[in-house]
């Protein structure tokens, strides 16, 4: 299960991202400024890809080079960031 998108952050510089990733940020900053939730199946075909476990891990690399910032997970996770 994939952390829910709490922010996307404008400092990142794009340099660090792979083609796809920032393929997938651009997806994502265009689907969310709809105004509606996005599901994880419905960025499968437009980015290409047939399984979602490649589309997790381009979102939590972006998170890790900080385009965007995800919901904790887990309780252990919330209280490192508080």
């Amino acid at each position: 299960m994939i952390s829910m998108i709490i922010e996307f952050l404008d400092g990142a510089n794009r340099a660090t991202a792979t083609t796809v990733q920032l393929e997938t940020y651009d997806l994502l900053r265009a689907k969310l400024a709809e105004g509606r939730k996005v599901s994880v199946t419905e960025l499968l075909v437009p980015l290409g890809l047939s399984d979602r476990r490649p589309l997790i891990s381009r979102i939590k690399h972006l998170a890790e080079k900080g385009f965007l910032r995800l919901e904790p997970e887990t309780e252990q996770e919330a209280a490192s960031v508080a």
